[in-house]
């Protein structure tokens, strides 16, 4: 349920922001899933990047705890979520999880 709410928390993200496509590419390496999740909408502006994950911070109407809300899922589950900066055309998260120790 988390995962969906994390990808629910995203895409309502882009939509806002005008998003005609988003796309989700993971890639996998021996303790470690990368996903990364792009869209074509406005982007986040520079003077926003610093806090976006913040609680309750929001750029629309929105309450301001989609992304901090992400970011609390992934610490949960032993990963972490940033803003890709110099993606250019749209938005760009990259989403790391580690495979918790055996």
């Amino acid at each position: 349920v988390e995962i969906a709410m994390l990808f629910d928390n995203l895409f309502s993200n882009s939509k806002k922001a005008k998003a005609k496509e988003i796309t989700i590419t993971p890639y996998s390496e021996e303790n470690e899933l990368e996903i990364i999740v792009a869209d074509d909408g406005e982007g986040v502006p520079w003077e926003n990047r610093e806090k976006i994950f913040e609680f309750g911070f929001s750029t629309t109407y929105g309450t301001g705890l989609g992304l901090s809300h992400v970011k609390k899922i992934l610490k949960g589950l032993n990963g972490e979520i940033r803003l890709n900066e110099s993606f250019e055309g749209g938005c760009e998260f990259i989403i790391r999880l580690e495979a918790e120790s055996q």
